[in-house]
C-alpha cells in the first residue's frame, strides 16, 4: 500500500528530472508512479521511442494517446472506474483543468487534485476527471470494472 507521503515523495524526486518527452513527459509519469508502487516497468518499449508529442500521436496509432495509455496501465493491472468522479489516491488518469481549457493531460490523483509532468511536476486542483484507472493496491478497495477496450 502506499501513503500520501509516499506519493509526495515520489512526486517530488520526479520534480528534479527535466520534462523530456519520451523519458519524462506525462504518460511516463504515471508509468513511473506503477514502477515505484508495483515494481514492475509497463512501458519500456516506449520508454525512448519519441522525443515530441506529435511522435507520440504518431506511434499511438489511430486510436490516440488515450487508447494508449489505457493498454499501458492495464498491463500494469490497472482497471477501468465506474465513474470519472471516484478518483483515490495513487489512480491514474485524464482529466481537464481550468487554467489549461481545450487540452486533457494525464496524471495521478493526489486526494485533493492531480499532478502531472508538464515542464515541472504541476498541481491541479480545478479539474474535471474524463477517465480514471484504478491503481491495482486500490482494487480491493472499491468496484472495479474489468479491464476492457483495446
Amino acid at each position: 500500500m502506499f501513503s500520501h507521503e509516499g506519493l509526495v515523495a515520489f512526486l517530488r524526486e520526479q520534480q528534479k528530472r527535466p520534462h523530456t518527452f519520451g523519458q519524462n513527459d506525462c504518460g511516463t509519469l504515471l508509468m513511473d508512479w506503477m514502477q515505484a508502487t508495483l515494481g514492475v516497468d509497463p512501458c519500456p518499449d516506449w520508454r525512448g521511442a519519441y522525443a515530441s508529442h506529435d511522435e507520440a500521436v504518431n506511434r499511438s496509432g489511430r486510436l490516440g494517446l488515450a487508447v494508449q495509455v489505457w493498454r499501458l496501465a492495464k498491463r500494469a493491472g490497472c482497471c477501468l472506474a465506474q465513474n470519472a468522479s471516484d478518483a483515490q489516491l495513487g489512480d491514474l488518469g485524464m482529466f481537464t483543468a481550468e487554467s489549461r481549457p481545450g487540452r486533457a493531460m494525464f496524471g495521478i490523483f493526489c486526494g485533493d487534485g492531480w499532478a502531472t509532468r508538464d515542464c515541472g511536476i504541476s498541481r491541479y486542483w480545478m479539474a474535471r476527471s474524463l477517465i480514471v484507472w484504478v491503481h491495482p493496491l486500490n482494487q480491493l478497495q472499491r468496484k472495479a470494472m474489468p479491464c476492457c477496450g483495446p
